[in-house]
Formats: C-alpha cells, sequence, structure tokens
C-alpha cells in the first residue's frame, strides 16, 4: 500500500510536451536577451520580460549619456489616448525614449479602455535635472520615467485625495506594471513616489 502511495506522488512526465515547453521558454529567453541589445523596438510582451540590471543596456548599449544635449538623439514622442475625469476622451502627447515608445502607448491605451482617468495636465516625463536632494541624475533625465496625475498623488501622503477620480489606484498602477514600468510606491514611507512610474526603477 504503501509503495502505491508513493508512485501515485510520483510526476507522469510526458517527454514531448515538456521538452516543446522548453524549447519554447528557451525561445523567448534568447528574444528577450537579443532585444536587449540589437532591437530598437521589441514586441510589447517582451519589455517587462527584460531583467531590471539589463534595462539600462537596452536603452544605452554604448554608454550612458552625460549631457542633456547628447540624449537628444533618444527622445521622441507618442500620441496616446487617456480619459479625463469628465470622461472626455482626448489625445496626450508624450516625450519618451524611443525605445519604449511601444511600451507607453500599449499602456496608456489599455488604461484608456479601462476608462482609468488621466489628467492630461499632470503628466510629465521629460526633464534633465538631478534627483531630489542628491547630486545625480534623475530617472527622467533618461527619458525612462512617466509622472502620471501628480496633483492627486505626491509624495507628499496627506497632499492625496483617494476620492479624487485620478488618484491612481491598484488597477491603475497594475496596468502600468504589466507593460514594464515600476512604481515607487512599494518602498518605505520616506520613499514613496505614488505618482511616478520608471521602467528602471529609478
Amino acid at each position: 500500500m504503501e509503495q502505491l502511495k508513493n508512485e501515485e506522488r510520483t510526476p507522469r512526465w510526458d517527454t514531448r510536451k515538456d521538452l516543446n515547453t522548453l524549447k519554447h521558454s528557451l525561445e523567448n529567453t534568447f528574444e528577450i536577451f537579443q532585444s536587449t541589445l540589437n532591437s530598437s523596438e521589441v514586441k510589447v510582451w517582451i519589455a517587462p520580460k527584460i531583467p531590471l540590471r539589463l534595462r539600462m543596456i537596452r536603452l544605452f548599449p554604448d554608454w550612458v549619456p552625460k549631457s542633456e544635449e547628447e540624449m537628444k538623439k533618444y527622445l521622441t514622442y507618442v500620441k496616446v489616448p487617456i480619459y479625463t475625469a469628465e470622461w472626455k476622451k482626448e489625445k496626450k502627447t508624450i516625450w519618451i525614449h524611443k525605445k519604449l515608445k511601444n511600451e507607453v502607448i500599449a499602456a496608456f491605451e489599455e488604461l484608456a479602455n479601462k476608462k482609468m482617468a488621466v489628467n492630461p495636465e499632470r503628466v510629465s516625463s521629460v526633464l534633465w535635472r538631478k534627483k531630489r536632494g542628491k547630486d545625480e541624475q534623475s530617472a527622467h533625465s533618461y527619458w525612462g520615467s512617466i509622472d502620471i496625475n501628480s496633483k492627486v498623488n505626491w509624495w507628499i501622503h496627506r497632499w492625496n485625495d483617494e476620492k479624487s477620480p485620478y488618484y491612481i489606484n491598484k488597477e491603475f498602477a497594475d496596468i502600468m506594471i504589466k507593460h514594464g514600468f515600476y512604481r515607487w510606491w512599494n518602498w518605505s514611507d520616506a520613499r514613496k513616489d505614488p505618482m511616478h512610474f520608471s521602467y528602471t526603477n529609478e
């Protein structure tokens, strides 16, 4: 009886199926790393899967720019659909790193499809500046970050209005995260910045 129980617990492998699954997984992994190094645009599903430590390499395969002038060649803009708090559908122009164009479009299209409100006056991305209180460049300098609905999603939390249609709830944040943008929220209270979504987690 004990032997039968052990046999029942033994996994039954379908060799062909398992090898195909492994092959598919390896092909996906290879495509992810190949895209990291070689492609200016990648399939939307790939970008969020690129490991964090390789994301700056994807954006800047040769070197990280040291000035705003050097950054200009990486800049582009996209026009994305948004829904305002008045439930009006509009187009918003967002400046971003050219390699993140597809990710930004896909993220905002999903937000619009689910009618997540975006304030067109409170979306910002490109700004060559230092981090607050530090002598190093902000992620906004490298055009891989977006601040959304800033007026009611401040890092000074007592200013935030959770009843506002522009308040970023979990469903909103999960859409951005799904498309590869980390959110500065699951950090210590001192560092939370709920408006801020960054491809490089900076």
